[in-house]
Order: structure tokens, then sequence, then C-alpha cells
């Protein structure tokens, strides 16, 4: 859902969901796919990670047949504890 609470459904392939299409329009949305039995990790892949930070989406959620999950964006006074974070061993 955009921040102007418009909906859009994509369909995917049967390992990826190509969002680009939507450009900006995805900034600090809500996200929501699901994991396919045979391509889930029960957790966001790379892949998601990648696009929640490139995006600056708002909260992506995933889910697959067991779990669901979902990311939260630190304000920008955080940074510095999230880059702490990202590059502990």
């Amino acid at each position: 859902m955009t921040k102007a609470g418009k909906v859009y459904e994509i369909s995917g392939g049967t390992e990826a969901v190509d969002i680009s299409a939507l450009g900006k329009k995805l900034e600090c949305t809500f996200v929501t796919h699901n994991h396919p039995v045979k391509a889930t990790e029960l957790s966001f892949s790379n892949d998601d990670y990648d696009e929640f930070i490139s995006r600056s989406l708002g909260a992506p959620r995933g889910v697959d047949y067991k779990y669901s999950y979902e990311l939260t964006a630190f304000k920008a006074s955080n940074k510095k504890y999230l880059s702490q974070i990202i590059s502990a061993p």
C-alpha cells in the first residue's frame, strides 16, 4: 500500500517478483509478498534486504508456509547504530 493508500498486485515467476515498474511509488510503503515452499529460507532473502534498502520501503512483509515476518525502517538518527549492526561479525 502506497502513502496515498493505493494498492497494487504484481505477479511474479516461481522465485521472484519484479517490482521495479512501480519505482518511487514504493518509498515508505507496506509491501507484502510470499515465499513459495521450494524457494523459502524461512526468512527474507538477500534480494529482499537489498530492495528494502534501495527502495526505502517502509515495512516489507514476507510470508511462507510456516512464518510471517516484517522489517521496520530505522529513523535517520539511528543510521550509525544500523551500520554497526550490518558490519558486525
